[in-house]
């Protein structure tokens, strides 16, 4: 199930049209529309209007570190690029840590945890 498919099965659940629920998403009807019918994908820094609209996250079950920086990351609305710039790292190190191919250092890990609450 896509983003757009749970935007679509809130606002048709709470009798919402499209017109009324993308402003409250900082996009216009048409990006909406092109959401719910998988034409396009919702950026990344629209992630955090997202979740406050639905009220939950659909990626909550987060299995694995790397899995937890991704979903800490998107639920901020941050590119990898701009969560390296945070970390002090290089963005392809934030990718291979959400990919499982590499695991953030300790000193990093002690970072992400108190920051965070994780690692």
């Amino acid at each position: 199930m896509t983003l757009g498919d749970h935007v679509k099965r809130m606002r048709l659940k709470r009798g919402l049209q499209q017109i009324e629920v993308a402003p409250v998403l900082g996009i216009n009807p048409w990006t909406l529309r092109n959401w719910e019918r998988k034409r396009t994908e919702p950026l990344v820094r629209h992630y955090p209007a997202i979740m406050k609209f639905l009220g939950y996250c659909p990626y909550q079950r987060a299995e694995g570190l790397g899995r937890k920086i991704m979903l800490h990351r998107t639920h901020e609305g941050l590119t990898q690029k701009a969560f390296a710039r945070q970390l002090k790292v290089d963005p392809g190190t934030v990718a291979r840590w959400e990919a499982g191919d590499s695991r953030p250092t300790e000193k990093i890990a002690r970072q992400l945890a108190s920051a965070f609450g994780f690692a």
